[in-house]
């Protein structure tokens, strides 16, 4: 959802994530209510703020 930056973890590479590709567009997400609270609150302030962490990055990207 987030995508991930090469060297986070083993085999990682530099992804975007759901909500970059979506940019622009819809991104259609279901049964919120089923997710972990600390995962909807990460949602819930990407929403607000407009910025996106990518795994294993320092940057912030709008």
């Amino acid at each position: 959802m987030f995508g991930t930056v090469r060297g986070s973890f083993t085999g990682s590479e530099d992804r975007p994530g759901l909500l970059e590709l979506a940019d622009g567009g819809t991104l259609y997400l279901d049964e919120l209510n089923s997710m972990p609270p600390t995962l909807q609150a990460k949602l819930l302030r990407v929403l607000q703020d407009g910025l996106v962490r990518r795994i294993g990055d320092v940057k912030e990207k709008r």
